[in-house]
């Protein structure tokens, strides 16, 4: 996958847009688990997964506001902190489905 390659040779995974959408945010909004995964994997992982967008939202956020639950899986298995609140929102979608 080229964003692997791309994270090898430092590409900034925090780096953001004009709307401060970070790629976990982007990779969410378009239903891209596989890139949302990617992103985890970094030692930015904490980072990445709690940056919030002009509005608030941290990826997870995002994901479960348009209804992305591939993406809220992915959170799931973080390993990011072990206070990482993906946890706690995907038990809650895996519960009531």
């Amino acid at each position: 996958m080229s964003l692997e390659v791309l994270l090898e040779f430092d590409a900034d995974p925090l780096a953001v847009d004009s709307l401060h959408l970070s790629p976990a945010h982007l990779a969410t909004l378009n239903n891209q688990p596989d890139v949302l995964d990617c992103l985890l994997r970094t030692q930015d992982a904490s980072a990445v997964a709690n940056y919030q967008d002009h509005r608030g939202r941290t990826p997870l956020h995002a994901a479960a506001h348009m209804c992305h639950l591939d993406c809220c899986q992915v959170r799931a298995v973080c390993r990011c902190c072990c206070c990482c609140p993906a946890r706690s929102l995907t038990r809650t979608l895996r519960t009531t489905e």
